[in-house]
C-alpha cells in the first residue's frame, strides 16, 4: 500500500492509536471517518474542465438531438493525473435566486456518491433547477482503502442552468480557449491574407497554424481581416470563427464577403469553410457572437450592414450558418446617422431571465437593445437607450456581460465623455418598455470591451481604453455599483499598443479567462488570476509571424 497522509476529525483515530487501547479497531475508525468523507487523504486535485466557468447551460427552449446533454442534466469532465484506482465525487451546490458567486459557499463537505469510477467524464443523471446557478467542484478517492477515503477538493467553477451560452474560442475542443491574431497587408489588393491560430497551453499560448483566408472575388482594394468567435454555431461542441473583410480605401462600392470557419478536431481549415455571399455597405466590417438570440441551443452570428442601417441575424443551425440575402432576421436602426461611420453590438447573455440572449447593437446617434426571440424578418421588440447629457460618442463600442453577478444580462455602453454607463439587466426590461437608470464611471477615453471572468469571482469583468491612448484598463465587476478600476496596462515597446484588445478565454489554461492587447507590432496576453493586484502583471508575449504584416491588428474576441 503507498503512504497516505491521513487527517481524522475530532482526532479518534490518533488517540485511538496512541493509547493503544485493546480492541480498539484502527481500520473501522478509518473507515467510518472515510465514509463521512472527514479524512483528507494525499492525492492529487483534479482540475475541472466542462462545464467551463460561467457556462450557460442552454434554453429552455434549446432542442438539440446530437448534443449529448440537456441543459437540466450537464455533462461534466475534468482531468487528473493518475492511475485507475482513483475514483472520484462531484459535489454540487445550489445558489439563492440573485446570489453572486462570493455569497453561494457549499453547505456541507459531503458529496454525491457519482460517479464513482475511474472515468474522468460524468453525464449527471438527475434534473437540475431551471433558471439556477450552480457551484460544482470534484475530489480524487482511492479505491483501495477501506471506505474510499478521499483527497482535495479541485477549485469551485459555476455554471448557470437555464441560461443561453456564452463560449470561448475553443475551436478544437480540448477545453481550453484559442488564440486568433490577425494582420493586415496594406498592399493585398484583393489577394489572400492569413489568420494565425494559438493553441491554449498553461505554459504560453503555442502557435498552431495558419489559416488562409481572402474574398475569392469582389474585392480589388486592399483590405483589413476582422475576426471574431462566433461560439458553437453548429452544435457539435466546438466553437467557430467569423472572418470579415474591411477594404481600407474606398475605391467605388465594394462588395465584402463573410466566411464562417467551423471549429473541430483539426480547428478551423478551408474545407470547413461556409461562404456568405458579398454584399454592398461594409457587410462584415464589424461581426461576431451574437448569443443564442432565438433560444433553440446554439449560437447565432451578427454582421452588421453599416449604410442599410441595420445589422443581420445568421441563426446557427447543425449544418451552420445559411446564406440569405436579408440573413434569418434583421436588426433595424431607422435614426441613424449615415455620416458618422460606425456599428457596434454586444452579446448581452439573458437580460430578462426568459430564456433567449439578448443583443445591443448602436450606430451613431441611435442604441436599441433587441429582445430575443424566436422567428426572422425585421425585429421590432427592442428598448431603444436614449443618450445620457454630453455622451457624444453613446454606443460607438459596447460590451455584454453579468457584471453585478445577479444571473441577468448587463450592458455597459462607452459614452465618448470619458464615461462608460452601466445597464442592469431585470425581468422588467421590456414589460414596461422603458431602460433602466444607467450608472456611469469613469473611463480611458477609447473602447470598451467584454473580457469574461478574469478573477473567477462570478463576474464579468471590463477592459477599456486603446485607440490613440497606448493604455488599457481593467475593470472588475462587484456585486453592488459599477465596475471596479484595476490595472492599467501600457507596453511602449509595441507600436500602436491597445489598437485592438478583446476576453479571449482561458488562453493559458489556469481556469481563468484572460485579455489579449494587440498593437500593430506584436500580441501580449494578460493571465487571470484570483489575485486582483496580480492582474495586468502576468503575461505572455506573442511574437510576430516571420512574413506577417501589422501582426496584432485584430484579436478574436470569444465574448
Amino acid at each position: 500500500m503507498r503512504p497516505h497522509a491521513r487527517a481524522w476529525a475530532a482526532g479518534a483515530a490518533a488517540a485511538c492509536a496512541a493509547l493503544a487501547i485493546a480492541g480498539c479497531d484502527f481500520d473501522q475508525q478509518l473507515l467510518d471517518c472515510a465514509r463521512a468523507e472527514r479524512c483528507l487523504i494525499d492525492a492529487g486535485v483534479p482540475t475541472p474542465r466542462f462545464p467551463r466557468n460561467g457556462a450557460g447551460l442552454g434554453s429552455p427552449s434549446a432542442n438539440l438531438p446530437t448534443v449529448a446533454w440537456a441543459p437540466t442534466r450537464p455533462y461534466f469532465a475534468w482531468e487528473f493525473d493518475g492511475d485507475d484506482t482513483w475514483h472520484f465525487r462531484i459535489q454540487l451546490n445550489r445558489c439563492a435566486p440573485g446570489e453572486s458567486f462570493d455569497q453561494c459557499p457549499f453547505t456541507g463537505s459531503t458529496s454525491e456518491p457519482k460517479p464513482d469510477s475511474a472515468a474522468t467524464t460524468f453525464q449527471y443523471d438527475a434534473d437540475l433547477q431551471m433558471d439556477s446557478r450552480y457551484l460544482w467542484r470534484v475530489r480524487a478517492c482511492d479505491s483501495k482503502l477501506a471506505g474510499k477515503p478521499c483527497g482535495p477538493w479541485s477549485v469551485a467553477r459555476y455554471f448557470d442552468v437555464g441560461r443561453p451560452e456564452a463560449m470561448p474560442n475553443d475551436l478544437a475542443g480540448r477545453g481550453r480557449g484559442d488564440l486568433v491574431v490577425a494582420g493586415a497587408d496594406g498592399g493585398n489588393l484583393g489577394a489572400p491574407e492569413k489568420v494565425y491560430l494559438y493553441s491554449g497551453s498553461n505554459t504560453a499560448p503555442a502557435f498552431w497554424k495558419e489559416l488562409v483566408v481572402g474574398p475569392p472575388t469582389g474585392v480589388t482594394a486592399s483590405y483589413s481581416v476582422v475576426v471574431a468567435g462566433a461560439g458553437d454555431l453548429n452544435g457539435d461542441g466546438y466553437s467557430d470563427l467569423a472572418v470579415g473583410y474591411q477594404p481600407n480605401t474606398i475605391a467605388g462600392p465594394e462588395r465584402t464577403p463573410v466566411d464562417v470557419y467551423l471549429g473541430g478536431p483539426q480547428g478551423p481549415d478551408s474545407t470547413t469553410r461556409i461562404h456568405l455571399q458579398e454584399r454592398l455597405d461594409d457587410f462584415g466590417a464589424a461581426l461576431g457572437r451574437a448569443g443564442d438570440v432565438n433560444g433553440d441551443g446554439l449560437s447565432d452570428l451578427v454582421v452588421c450592414q453599416q449604410l442599410q442601417r441595420r445589422a443581420l441575424l445568421f441563426f446557427g443551425r447543425l449544418s451552420g450558418p445559411m446564406d440569405s440575402p436579408e440573413g434569418d432576421a434583421q436588426l433595424v436602426l431607422p435614426n441613424a446617422d449615415l455620416s458618422k461611420a460606425s456599428c457596434a453590438f454586444a452579446a448581452l447573455a439573458d437580460v430578462d431571465s426568459d430564456g433567449f440572449d439578448d443583443i445591443a447593437v448602436g450606430m451613431a446617434s441611435q442604441l436599441l437593445v433587441f429582445h430575443g426571440h424566436q422567428g426572422g424578418g425585421a425585429w421590432t421588440d427592442a428598448v431603444e437607450l436614449p443618450a445620457p447629457s454630453g455622451a457624444s460618442g453613446f454606443g460607438s463600442s459596447m460590451a455584454g456581460g453579468d457584471f453585478n453577478g445577479d444571473g441577468h444580462g448587463d450592458l455597459v455602453a462607452a459614452g465618448g465623455d470619458g464615461k462608460a454607463y452601466l445597464y442592469l439587466g431585470n425581468p422588467q426590461w421590456f414589460t414596461t418598455g422603458l431602460p433602466p437608470a444607467p450608472v456611469a464611471f469613469n473611463v480611458p477615453s477609447g473602447v470598451v470591451a467584454a473580457v469574461g471572468d478574469m478573477n473567477g469571482d462570478g463576474l464579468s469583468d471590463l477592459a477599456a481604453g486603446g485607440g490613440s491612448t497606448g493604455r488599457v484598463q481593467i475593470f472588475l465587476g462587484k456585486s453592488g455599483g459599477a465596475p471596479a478600476a484595476g490595472a492599467i496596462l501600457q507596453d511602449g515597446s509595441l507600436q500602436d499598443f491597445g489598437i485592438t484588445f478583446a476576453g479571449v478565454g482561458d488562453v493559458t489554461d489556469d481556469n481563468f479567462e484572460d485579455l489579449a492587447v494587440g498593437s500593430t507590432s506584436g500580441v501580449i496576453v494578460y493571465r487571470g488570476g484570483a489575485n486582483d493586484a496580480e492582474l495586468g502583471m502576468l503575461t505572455d508575449p506573442i511574437i510576430p509571424r516571420a512574413g506577417s504584416v501589422q501582426f496584432g491588428l485584430g484579436v478574436a474576441p470569444g465574448h
